[in-house]
């Protein structure tokens, strides 16, 4: 999402939190990973590194829990 104006982030991570919170309510955790990834990716680019930093932390870590070892190798990647 480089290069996308504020605005764009600030309207994809509102997006990706209703996914979130659906798959979460769905019981869809493919998808609830994704979207939390997807969400930490974009919090990073917008400058909010910490919150970012927790979430991919959060998210590596029940990713590795549940067998998602390609969210997990995703998440550790972008905290890097």
């Amino acid at each position: 999402m480089f290069g996308f104006r504020h605005s764009d982030r600030l309207e994809a991570a509102k997006s990706l939190e209703a996914v979130l919170g659906e798959a979460e309510k769905a019981g869809f955790l493919g998808q609830e990973l994704e979207a939390g990834l997807a969400l930490g990716e974009i919090e990073l680019q917008s400058g909010d590194v910490v919150r970012a930093r927790r979430r991919l932390e959060a998210l590596e870590r029940r990713a590795a829990a549940q067998g998602f070892g390609l969210i997990v190798r995703k998440a550790a990647a972008a905290r890097k």
